[in-house]
């Protein structure tokens, strides 16, 4: 079966996901949405059409939601999702369910997959034991739904973190608050210390392309807006990369440990 799984990761757990679920659907491969997104016009060719991509403040990514918005499914059949997530509840389903019927098609199997924490700063991140114990759950979710998936059967169960005052009244409101103020100005206090070599890393795994080298020194521009993926800061090889407004020169740093920078970078070549 002919599919096709677009994807957006910014420090490698919903690329990782990808490519655990590529690796058990014979006949798919994975497609980088950032670079399709030059298109007006995003033309599915599969009988089954994927998303997989995490959750920012609660809700889609502004690339997934700008993906989808210009996505047309064409001859596929059915369009199924997965989100990252750190653990909260969200209605993000709802949400591509709603964009979908706009275009008269509809979402089939989804899965929320409980991954490490990359949000430095705002939360504490996850111990190594933990790390390793969401990755196995990780496998585990992923060779389920894959299996549905090949049996042509629906994929749906219930949100262990489910709650409908959070996920349908507190939490949408937080995230267009977090999205409108740039995340409280956090999007806005990016810079790098005097240690930063200028390697370019950081400019190189930017995806919505605002960071760039002058003089030996990354500069964050005020447009285009930033995703807020944290790439930059988590990829930095000597951790120069700071965001005043969380204090992130005292915490740790996190991507996943089988995403190479040059893969997230790689998001933006077609």
């Amino acid at each position: 079966m002919k599919t096709e799984i677009f994807y957006y990761s910014g420090t490698g757990n919903s690329l990782a996901v990808a490519k655990e679920l590529q690796a058990r659907l014979p006949g798919s491969r994975l497609i980088p949405l950032v670079a399709l997104l030059a298109s007006d016009r995003i033309l599915a060719d599969a009988e089954l059409v994927g998303l997989v991509f995490p959750v920012y403040a609660f809700g889609l990514p502004a690339p997934v939601r700008e993906f989808l918005d210009r996505l047309e499914l064409g001859p596929a059949r059915s369009a199924f999702a997965l989100a990252t997530r750190g653990g909260s509840p969200c209605a993000v389903f709802s949400e591509i369910d709603s964009i979908l019927r706009k275009k008269g098609r509809s979402l089939g199997s989804r899965a929320f997959i409980d991954m490490p924490s990359n949000a430095v700063g705002m939360h504490e991140l996850d111990p190594p034991e933990e790390t390793a114990r969401k990755e196995r759950a990780m496998k585990s979710d992923v060779e389920a739904f894959a299996t549905a998936l090949l049996e042509d059967r629906q994929f749906r169960r219930r949100d262990p973190h489910g709650n409908f005052l959070k996920e349908r009244l507190l939490f949408p409101v937080i995230g267009t608050l977090a999205r409108a103020t740039d995340y409280m100005g956090a999007a806005r206090s990016f810079y790098a210390e005097p240690s930063c070599t200028g390697c370019g890393i950081c400019s190189d795994v930017c995806l919505s392309r605002r960071i760039e080298m002058v003089g030996g020194r990354p500069r964050w521009r005020s447009e285009p807006a930033c995703h807020f993926c944290l790439a930059c800061l988590n990829y930095c090889p000597s951790r120069s990369v700071q965001v005043g407004a969380l204090k992130t020169a005292s915490a740790g740093r996190y991507h996943h440990a089988a995403v190479g920078y040059r893969e997230i970078a790689g998001q933006k070549r077609s």
